[in-house]
């Protein structure tokens, strides 16, 4: 085997060309297609189940007959800003202005629109964990593990949890 130039490439050269492309994590063999839609199937039901944990916490939390959150506040801010727009200020209005946006374009209530908005900021959040960790600790953990390892860190964020704190987030 011999390059363009007609030289042999050395040994040396090719595992330090090896060892470049593994730390830029760049495959060096074909592609394994099976496993990486293996990957993104489990990927998705991953975070279907985090959006379906996250809708059901903050159902919880919106419908407790114990205040628990904020939440049922904000929905309350929401109705004020629904009904005079430019009248009323919020210190915050991005998200109040998403669960209006998506009640009037799918005609739920601003409850059920707010679990929603609440529950995609999750999803978003445990993607951002998780392609952090991947970024940082794929030389140590495979990428089945480190899903895991982003819900345990977003069980410990501020969400009420009962096995893991007695206490409420009343952020």
């Amino acid at each position: 085997m011999q390059n363009d130039l007609g030289k042999k490439p050395s040994l040396s050269g090719i595992a330090s060309k090896n060892i470049s492309l593994k730390m830029m994590n760049i495959e060096t063999g074909s592609p394994n297609r099976k496993n990486d839609s293996l990957h993104i199937f489990f990927m998705s039901l991953f975070y279907v189940l985090v959006f379906s944990i996250a809708l059901y916490l903050f159902s919880v939390q919106a419908f407790s007959y114990v205040k628990i959150a904020e939440f049922n506040s904000h929905v309350t801010l929401t109705k004020i800003v629904a009904a005079e727009p430019f009248g009323f200020t919020v210190p915050h209005p991005g998200f109040h202005l998403m669960i209006l946006a998506l009640s009037k374009i799918s005609g739920m209530d601003v409850t059920y629109s707010g679990i929603i908005v609440l529950s995609i900021f999750v999803v978003i959040i445990a993607f951002m964990i998780i392609s952090t960790l991947i970024s940082l600790l794929t030389e140590y953990y495979s990428k089945e593990q480190i899903p895991w390892m982003g819900a345990g860190l977003l069980l410990i964020f501020s969400i009420y949890f009962p096995p893991i704190s007695k206490y409420y987030y009343l952020g």
